[in-house]
């Protein structure tokens, strides 16, 4: 596998907490190798109910097991919802399941869950420092497709020469993650849109690198939910 590369820190990313080495030296700090893309769906008479529980039950899931929650989307309806986890390792997903099987307010809200669907990714291209965030009114926007074989290190490349913010516009990469499980070379390019109302067309994402080398593409624009980190 192709190791992703880290952005350097830039004024418009905030400052990330490190642990200090005996010298005094700040370390980068590890950036996951591994993310979990969470799907799930709801019923309407879940909502209100599903939504009181998670930022309360979903810590207890980051305190129960290894997986980390980086980003909580949803739909315009709210009874879709994206979670992306990272996790230090593939494995660290059986062991979290395992642990959770027993965990009572977890059982609680997965018992609202509708239908659910994981997928084991992998960033893909350079990787900033800080996650950029939605502001108030922001979005994320996630373009999902597939690339050839022969394509990949064409798109690979694209994400390794771009800067952190795309040019003539605010949008922010926030990653891009190619699929370990799942469907073969599928990619999904993570952006955070700071005003949404500049998309006229929709179809501004063709401006997107790599967007050229992707078929059957898909895109879905997710407005952050309350417990979002």
């Amino acid at each position: 596998m192709i190791a992703p590369r880290r952005w350097p820190r830039d004024a418009a990313y905030s400052e990330r907490p490190t642990l200090r080495s005996a010298r005094g030296e700040a370390p980068a700090p590890a950036e996951p190798q591994y993310f979990l893309e969470v799907s799930l769906k709801l019923g309407l008479e879940s909502v209100d109910e599903f939504y009181r529980l998670a930022k309360t039950v979903l810590k207890s899931v980051q305190d129960h097991t290894s997986l980390t929650l980086e980003l909580a989307a949803q739909s315009p309806s709210r009874t879709e919802l994206l979670h992306v986890w990272s996790l230090p390792s593939p494995d660290a997903l059986r062991e979290g399941m395992v642990r959770l099987a027993d965990n009572p307010a977890y059982g609680q809200l997965d018992r609202l869950v509708v239908d659910e669907r994981q997928e084991i990714t992998s960033p893909f291209g350079r990787v900033a420092e800080v996650r950029p965030r939605p502001g108030k009114g922001g979005m994320y926007l996630r373009v999902t497709g597939t690339v050839a074989t022969r394509d990949l290190a064409e798109f690979q490349a694209l994400h390794e020469v771009m800067p952190p913010q795309l040019p003539g516009s605010g949008w922010q990469l926030w990653a891009a993650l190619l699929n370990i499980t799942g469907r073969l070379n599928r990619i999904r390019s993570v952006w955070v849109i700071p005003h949404p109302g500049e998309i006229t067309t929709g179809q501004e994402f063709r401006q997107l690198p790599g967007v050229d080398l992707m078929t059957d593409v898909t895109v879905e624009r997710w407005s952050p939910t309350s417990y979002n980190p």
